[in-house]
C-alpha cells in the first residue's frame, strides 16, 4: 500500500491582493495548504476562502515583510502549525509612481524596504528549513516595470 504523501506547504507574502489571490488559488489547487499573509489583516480573509474552497488547510497571519522580528515569527509559526515549509512566494511590494525629482526620501526607503528588504528577510528565514529538511522552491514576484522604462 502506497503511503499518503503530506501536502506541501506554501508561504505567500502580498497574499490579500490580486496577483496574491490567484497564486494562492493556483497552489491550492495544486495540493498545497497555503499561509497566506499580508500587512493588512482584512485583506487575509478572502485570500484564505479561496484556499479552502479549493479543500486545502489556510493560516493567516499579519506580518510585515520589512521586519525581520516578524519575518522570523511568521516562519517559527508556519513551523509551529505544519512542521514544514516548502514554498516561499516573495509577492508582497509595493509602488510609489512618480517623477524622480518629486520623489520624497520616505516613499524611496518605503519601495525598497517593502520590495528589496522584505525578499531579503523572508528568503532568509525560509531558507533554514528549507536546507534542513532538503527541500524548498523560492519564487520572486517583480512588476513589469522592473524590466522596462517609461
Amino acid at each position: 500500500m502506497r503511503q499518503e504523501q503530506q501536502a506541501r506547504v506554501a508561504v505567500v507574502t502580498g497574499a490579500g491582493g490580486g496577483i496574491g489571490l490567484a497564486i494562492c488559488k493556483e497552489l491550492a489547487q495544486a495540493g498545497c495548504d497555503i499561509v497566506v499573509t499580508d500587512v493588512r489583516a482584512e485583506a487575509l480573509e478572502p485570500a484564505a476562502k479561496i484556499v479552502e474552497e479549493c479543500g486545502r488547510q489556510s493560516l493567516s497571519l499579519v506580518a510585515d515583510v520589512c521586519v525581520a522580528e516578524q519575518v522570523d515569527a511568521l516562519v517559527n509559526t508556519v513551523l509551529e502549525r505544519f512542521g514544514r515549509l516548502d514554498i516561499l512566494v516573495n509577492n508582497a511590494g509595493i509602488t510609489r509612481d512618480g517623477l524622480l525629482l518629486r520623489m520624497r526620501d520616505e516613499q524611496w526607503d518605503q519601495v525598497l524596504n517593502t520590495n528589496l528588504r522584505g525578499p531579503f528577510l523572508c528568503t532568509r528565514a525560509a531558507s533554514r528549513p528549507m536546507v534542513r529538511q532538503n527541500y524548498g522552491r523560492i519564487i520572486n514576484m517583480s512588476s513589469i516595470v522592473a524590466r522596462t522604462s517609461r
